[in-house]
């Protein structure tokens, strides 16, 4: 008898996997079959929409002698720079090794990875905030607790001779917190990571936003100092032989670090709403820019006859839709604005909202009575409201960037004079305890005069700790050096009650130590921010630089705004110094007292929109001389104006010099209109390394090592059946 056996097609599956979730990369675990062995195994992939592309291809390694057999597959996205909203489509194909009638396959179905969206991506950024957000608040609180029961157990410790089990199991609890606030920082600073890779491969930011999420995510990763880990390695094993002395040291040193800790995570809890503020405001600008450009183009629409009237009706429904989603994100940005500690000066909009909403109700409502004319006029108000409201909002932002960069360098400025006032006071007071004796009367005056320092460095660090939570490239350091100060100067002050010369002199030298690094590390500060301000002034002037996106500059319309708002102030301040000019006095450029800070702030401004100025300016000067020429002559009649506010003379002439560049910025404003409304990004790669190395993977590994070692002991007289068994054996052992 002759039996033929036909050689079966292969089967392959997939597996359900825990690692979908990335989208930095996706994981595969399948499991391929045939009754003979097989020949290759592929992955194919393409972005949905190339229609006309080819899939590309990828050849995985297989063991083509068995019959069954599992494979895993680590596919990383980065390199297909995928954009939000974009979707890739992939399967996977087997082949055997039927050489009589040809190789068979079999296919996997085809699978969609879908990217979020920018709405999609919106929502769990935001998500993600507010959980951030919560975490730093739980471990603030659970940083307090644990700074109570230290206080309560220390006074404890010291008021007994001996240690009891009681103070051991209070010990045990206190280390167990500890362990836990610990372990709740490392998860944060990996969600905080997370959240900053999602953000950067889908999102898009400016420099500075995006410099200063940096910053804040290094903030994050130095909240728990390595002097914090050994000190709760000190205290573990202190547990065991309980010196009394030691362990009050530990403790001491426990209770400062965790005081430092909770300050750190108020501190980065601040950064951090205020940053997602500066974001939200800047999204919220982009969105209704785009909104602007969509309501003109329905306009237009409106206008052809020949578009139909329900077309145009759900185009306005949609716009409306996506209108009334930014009122309410406006309502929840000036809600976490007014939650910060300083909250910025964010003008509220509500007014303008509630008539662009009613514009385009009436345009919808004209629309739907096919008066095409009368719905244009309601969409052209709904258009200017638009763009009335964006001049609001980009002049918030631009007072936010300039007047706290500004303040803060001056507070910055000033930290660092007193600190090296505190230096040389403490330097004098070293030097005269050294050569004064133990009896000497003025030993008194001296400890007085060292509490003193101590009161003067208290205040430098409550200064110090209300500016970290605003200026972010403070190093987390910074606060740790001037509380290392104020807890040296409070030791040295209980050793000279005991006049104890040598161990006082030595708590000085340790605060004098500080403070020297604290100066060095401020002024490095101060240097840094000069730095970025002078980069911002001169940043246009760079080649490629200073070129805004479209939405996301400042236009000549919005310019206008502001420049009439800062001609009105002018004008005003230059009635009241006519006003306070006593009779006899006309000619004289006196300055009534309090205007010098008016006259700074207008400086100020006037200089931010001529740098606006420039940046347009650089943006249109190669394609369009002619009209970058005209720009450059309003730059320079801005500069003018400056001069005469630094120099506090506001004369007739720069009144008018002034209404010359509001009429300048009227005609450049007609100009801009001409220019093309897209510009194209320019796509940047997403460089941050993923390290990813599933568990199932290495145990894939390991499982494939074990079964070619044992394959190749199997006796060469083993018939196919008895091979297949085998394979299905390694097939069905648990991971």
């Amino acid at each position: 008898n002759l039996n033929v056996v036909p050689d079966l097609r292969p089967q392959i599956s997939l597996l359900p996997t825990d690692d979908s979730s990335s989208f930095e990369s996706l994981f595969f675990e399948g499991s391929i079959k045939d009754d003979h062995g097989f020949s290759a195994l592929y992955f194919y992939f393409k972005k949905l929409g190339e229609d006309k592309a080819n899939y590309t291809r990828i050849e995985l390694s297989i063991n083509q002698s068995v019959t069954q057999s599992r494979f895993y597959y680590n596919w990383g996205l980065t390199p297909l720079s995928l954009k939000a909203g974009e979707s890739v489509v992939y399967y996977f194909e087997v082949w055997d090794n039927d050489g009589v009638n040809g190789r068979k396959s079999a296919k996997t179905a085809k699978l969609k990875f879908n990217t979020p969206d920018q709405d999609e991506l919106k929502k769990k950024n935001r998500a993600k905030n507010q959980a951030v957000k919560d975490e730093l608040e739980k471990n603030v609180e659970l940083s307090r607790e644990i700074n109570k029961e230290l206080a309560q157990l220390k006074e404890k410790i010291f008021n007994k001779k001996e240690i009891g089990f009681q103070e051991k199991k209070q010990l045990e609890k206190l280390l167990e917190k500890q362990k836990q606030l610990k372990s709740s920082v490392e998860k944060l600073q990996e969600d905080q990571k997370a959240k900053n890779r999602l953000e950067k491969q889908f999102g898009e930011q400016n420099d500075e936003l995006a410099e200063k999420q940096k910053q804040l995510e290094e903030l994050f990763e130095k909240v728990m100092s390595d002097e914090m880990k050994k000190t709760m390695e000190e205290l573990e094993k202190l547990m065991e032989k309980f010196e009394k002395d030691k362990l009050q040291n530990a403790l001491e040193k426990m209770e400062m670090d965790n005081e430092q800790l909770e300050k750190e995570l108020d501190r980065n809890l601040e950064l951090f709403k205020q940053l997602e503020v500066e974001k939200e405001l800047a999204e919220a600008i982009e969105k209704l820019e785009e909104l602007k450009d969509k309501q003109a183009e329905l306009k237009e629409k409106t206008a052809e006859k020949r578009n139909d009237k329900k077309d145009l009706t759900k185009e306005q429904e949609e716009i409306q839709k996506e209108f009334e989603k930014l009122d309410q994100d406006l309502d929840d940005l000036q809600k976490k604005n007014q939650q910060l500690e300083s909250p910025n000066q964010i003008e509220k909009t509500q007014s303008y909202e509630d008539q662009i909403k009613q514009d385009m109700k009436e345009s919808l409502e004209e629309l739907s009575k096919n008066r095409r004319s009368k719905s244009q006029d309601s969409q052209q108000e709904s258009q200017d409201g638009m763009e009335e409201l964006s001049e609001k909002l980009q002049s918030a932002q631009m007072e936010m960037e300039s007047t706290q960069a500004a303040e803060n360098l001056e507070d910055l400025r000033a930290l660092l004079e007193n600190l090296i006032s505190l230096s040389f006071d403490q330097e004098a007071l070293m030097e005269d305890l050294r050569k004064i004796e133990r009896d000497d009367p003025r030993y008194v005056e001296l400890g007085q005069l060292q509490k003193k320092l101590q009161d003067d460095s208290q205040r430098i660090k409550d200064s110090l700790y209300a500016l970290s939570k605003r200026v972010v490239m403070l190093e987390a350091i910074v606060n740790r050096e001037i509380s290392s100060i104020n807890y040296n100067m409070k030791k040295a002050i209980a050793d000279l009650g005991e006049r104890n010369t040598p161990q006082a002199n030595n708590r000085q030298q340790l605060a004098m130590t500080s403070i020297n690094n604290l100066a060095l590390l401020l002024d490095e500060a101060v240097q840094n921010m000069q730095a970025q301000m002078q980069s911002k002034q001169g940043e246009c002037k760079k080649p490629g630089k200073g070129k805004p996106k479209p939405g996301k500059g400042n236009k000549p319309s919005n310019l206008k705004s502001l420049q009439q708002q800062l001609n009105q102030q002018l004008e005003s301040l230059k009635k009241q110094m006519e006003g306070a000019k006593k009779p006899g006095e006309e000619g004289k450029s006196g300055m009534p007292g309090g205007m010098s800070k008016e006259l700074a702030q207008m400086a100020a401004k006037q200089a931010a929109i001529r740098r606006s100025l420039e940046q347009i300016q650089e943006q249109i000067g190669e394609s369009q001389q002619g009209k970058g020429g005209s720009l450059q002559k309003l730059a320079d009649l801005m500069e003018e104006t400056e001069t005469d506010l630094v120099n506090k003379s506001i004369t007739n002439e720069t009144l008018l010099r002034q209404q010359e560049i509001l009429s300048r910025l009227l005609q450049s404003e007609k100009a801009q209109r001409e220019r093309e409304k897209e510009e194209r990004r320019e796509a940047k790669e997403f460089t941050d390394k993923i390290y990813r190395n599933p568990n199932s993977f290495l145990e894939y590994n390991r499982r494939k090592e074990r079964e070619i070692e044992l394959l190749q002991t199997l006796p060469p007289s083993f018939s196919p059946f008895y091979k297949q068994k085998v394979t299905e054996y390694f097939n069905k052992i648990e991971q």
